[in-house]
């Protein structure tokens, strides 16, 4: 089951926070962000990919699972040794070509900019 942005969020916020408030000067609103923050683009990639049950966006309002209607990444392999194999190459190309290069452009042209 894919919870992963309410499930890591919201325990990070009411459990993790006071703990790590230290690292942003006891700005428990701060640490929330940039859990949450951290959190989204997985759900987001997760609803590109070609295979699972979805994802439960809006868990526990909906048990609804989305997809995206285009989804270019290939599904990764559950075991090590399906990933070692042809299938895990294609993946890793997969995501080489639909996440690694949108993120190395995005670091690029922000590098640009800043100049």
């Amino acid at each position: 089951m894919n919870f992963e942005l309410q499930i890591d969020t919201v325990p990070s916020h009411n459990g993790l926070a006071p703990l790590a408030s230290n690292i942003f000067d006891g700005d428990k609103e701060e640490f929330f962000e940039r859990i949450l923050g951290g959190k989204s683009p997985f759900s987001l990639l997760d609803m590109l990919t070609n295979g699972g049950r979805g994802c439960a966006l809006w868990w526990p309002f909906s048990l609804e699972r989305i997809f995206f209607p285009w989804r270019p990444i290939q599904v990764s392999p559950m075991s090590v040794s399906d990933f070692i194999s042809p299938w895990g190459l294609e993946v890793l190309a997969s995501e080489v070509i639909w996440i690694g290069f949108p993120c190395m452009s995005l670091i690029w042209v922000a590098r640009m900019i800043r100049r």
